[in-house]
Order: structure tokens, then C-alpha cells, then sequence
């Protein structure tokens, strides 16, 4: 299925865990354009991105068009064969099995169903979830293990990993207090967004605010913090 939308083009394959979804919000709604929004007033044909959960390959695809290297990370082994059906024709996509987090090692990672968009490594009381170990790389690791990624040429960084991001964005404090390009992020719980304002300004001048979809300016890098989600079937 080839869907065309908001300037991109997403080459669905048939056999995808989450091809009526594509059917229901990409070309019948208007799934997360403003995320894209950000994506295209970044785009850096010069740069490569961070996709941290990348889940079926839906913004992956969108960032390959925009800049020049996308490196997709997902733990959930269904959502990561949907990731690399539906992106198989694009050459500029790199895909790592494992979940980002706070440290490298096993950990174990939960789902109400494989394969939907809210796998996570926490625990939430909303779901009986069913759970499987997974491979885990610490942020900070990423540039350590793979050489292919190099620090300064992240243009872009994406976070959506379903409330696990208020344990994984403290380890890239070091990296943040020198980064220069945006950062895309998720929050999942509004109790500890602002938890996530005091370590980022720690690390980066300037004060910011964190209301839904605007704009913060700290240094020369951009940080936007997405509107709250909800952990919960897509």
C-alpha cells in the first residue's frame, strides 16, 4: 500500500502487524502531523537522527526524507518487523533491535499486544501486560558500541518510549550540555514533566517553558516536549 501524505511517501507492506492502523490515521486522519511539522523546519540533508522508539516506522520514514541518515531503535520483535517491512524501501535507515534506557544489559520489556505503539519498560497499573526480556543499550553507550553514529552529526534526536523516558533522559546530561540540535520528546506522565524541565535546564541555559508544542530555545539547540500521552492501545 502506498500512502502519499504531507509530502512523504509510506510504502506499507501487507503483512504488517499495524497495517490497518496506517489505513485508519495516516490516510484516513491526521496522525502526529505536527510532529512532522517539526521534523520538516529541522531538516538537515547533512545531519543523521536518533529515532528512539521508532515502533512500526512511521516518523522514521518521514526523517529519512529530511535528513541524511535515520537510526531506528525498537525492542518490541514485532514492532521491529513491521519497522523493517515498512521501511525496506528506504536505503538511508539503520535498525538496532534493543531498547534505549539507563543502562546496558537485559531488561524486560511489557505490552498490553505485541506490536502496538505502547511497549514499554515500565509498569503501568491501566494493563495486565504480558512481558518479555529485551536487549538494553544505555544512551550514552549508543556511541560507544556503534561506531557508524557519531555525536556530532545528530541533528535530530526522537524520544517516545512510553514513561521510560524520566529514567533514560537523565543519562544523556553530558551529551545535552553540548549538543546543539533539537530534541524531540514524549512525556507520559505529567506529575514528572517538570522533573525532566529542572535536569534539562541544568545542563542548558536559558529558562524555557513547557507548554504543549512550543518551541524552547536553550543555547543554540530546540527542545520540544510533546503534549502528554497516555499509556494505552494505539
Amino acid at each position: 500500500m502506498l500512502i502519499k501524505k504531507f509530502g512523504f511517501e509510506f510504502d506499507i507492506d501487507q503483512t504488517s502487524t499495524t497495517y490497518k492502523w496506517w489505513e485508519k490515521n495516516v490516510i484516513n486522519g491526521h496522525w502526529e502531523e505536527d510532529v512532522w511539522s517539526i521534523f520538516k523546519k529541522y531538516a538537515n540533508k547533512e545531519k543523521d537522527v536518533l529515532d528512539i522508539g521508532a515502533w512500526n516506522g512511521v516518523h522514521s520514514i518521514a526523517l529519512s526524507y529530511l535528513f541524511r541518515k535515520v537510526h531506528s531503535f525498537e525492542p518490541d520483535p514485532k514492532a521491529y518487523n513491521d519497522l523493517v517491512l515498512n521501511t525496506k524501501n528506504r536505503d538511508n535507515i539503520c535498525y538496532y533491535n534493543f531498547a534505549v534506557g539507563d543502562y546496558s544489559g537485559i531488561g524486560e520489556i511489557k505490552s498490553a499486544c505485541w506490536g502496538n505503539s505502547c511497549t514499554t519498560m515500565i509498569q503501568s497499573p491501566t494493563f495486565a501486560y504480558k512481558t518479555m526480556p529485551c536487549a538494553v543499550i544505555s544512551f550514552v553507550d549508543i556511541f560507544e558500541k556503534y561506531k557508524n553514529i557519531e555525536k556530532d552529526e545528530i541533528g535530530l534526536i526522537k524520544i517516545d518510549i512510553e514513561g521510560y523516558e524520566y529514567k533514560m533522559v537523565p543519562t544523556m546530561l553530558s551529551f545535552l550540555s553540548n549538543y546543539k540540535g533539537v530534541l524531540v520528546i514524549s512525556h507520559h506522565d505529567i506529575k514528572l514533566k517538570g522533573n525532566l524541565n529542572n535536569l534539562i535546564s541544568s545542563v542548558m541555559s536559558g529558562p524555557f517553558s513547557l507548554k504543549t508544542g512550543v518551541l524552547d530555545v536553550m543555547n543554540s539547540a530546540c527542545v520540544y516536549f510533546l503534549g502528554e500521552h497516555t499509556i494505552n492501545n494505539y
